[in-house]
């Protein structure tokens, strides 16, 4: 339901459309039905930027501070698939959906 690490992903490394049990090349080890990420490409995003780039961890909205609020949230999107969409509309109107400066995402 979420995709924002493929709507952020400035490689575009990370698919977008439905899970599947094939990767996009030798890299990925492909057998198991899920979002495979094209690690070639990242690393070749990392490697002309000369730097990593982690957007995809600072956009995903399990990577949230501990706290009362965000454990309800993940424990309810464990447990029902019903107010994933709520949620999601939820984490953007708070702010969180978009990436965080990686200073003040590392030193949350």
């Amino acid at each position: 339901t979420c995709k924002k690490c493929a709507d952020h992903c400035p490689s575009r490394a990370i698919p977008a459309g439905d899970m599947t049990t094939a990767g996009p090349n030798i890299s990925s080890h492909s057998g198991v039905r899920k979002w495979y990420v094209d690690a070639e490409r990242c690393f070749s995003f990392w490697a002309r930027n000369r730097m990593d780039c982690a957007v995809c961890i600072r956009v995903c909205p399990f990577n949230k501070p501990p706290g009362l609020v965000h454990a309800a949230a993940r424990g309810l999107i464990r447990r029902t698939m019903v107010f994933n969409r709520a949620l999601l509309r939820l984490d953007d109107l708070l702010g969180y959906g978009k990436p965080l400066a990686a200073r003040d995402f590392w030193e949350a």
